[in-house]
This record gives structure tokens, sequence and C-alpha cells, in this order.
């Protein structure tokens, strides 16, 4: 499973783009698990996790900015997280 994720990153030609998106969920991580934010890519519903903000921080965020590069294999790769107001 590595090799796939190595050669999906690193084989890539793709550019990265960026995305606006609205934020329609926000849920809290329990114990270990991350706290992570529901929204649509390319009509798609995808639950992103959040590591960088703790829940108090980004509860009150409406929207996201991704960072986006398509992978080598086809599957996206998110380079970057920015939540905005």
């Amino acid at each position: 499973m590595r090799n796939i994720f190595f050669t999906n990153n690193n084989f890539s030609r793709h550019k990265e783009y960026s995305l606006n998106l609205i934020i329609f969920e926000k849920h809290k991580g329990y114990r270990s698990s991350p706290n992570y934010i529901t929204t649509e890519i390319k009509g798609v519903k995808r639950d992103i996790n959040i590591h960088n903000y703790c829940f108090e921080e980004f509860k009150y965020f409406n929207k996201i900015e991704i960072k986006i590069k398509n992978g080598f294999w086809g599957i996206q790769i998110i380079k970057e997280i920015k939540l905005k107001y």
C-alpha cells in the first residue's frame, strides 16, 4: 500500500490547484481520532481530517480552502488545508 501512495504522489505530473468549499458538517474527534469536516469536492461528499485545529477553533469557520493535486493513480492528494470565515 505504501508503494501506491509513494507513486501516486511522486510520479504525478499534475499541478496543484485550490478549491474554496463550504463546510457542511463539523465533527469532534473522540479519544485518539481526529476532528473532521464534511464538504463536497467535484460532486462527491468527502470527510477531511483537520489536524492543525482543535474543535473549539474550527467550529467558527464555515469555509475551507484546499490545495489538491491529482495523483499518478487518479487518487486526489490533499496538499494543504486552510479554514476560512
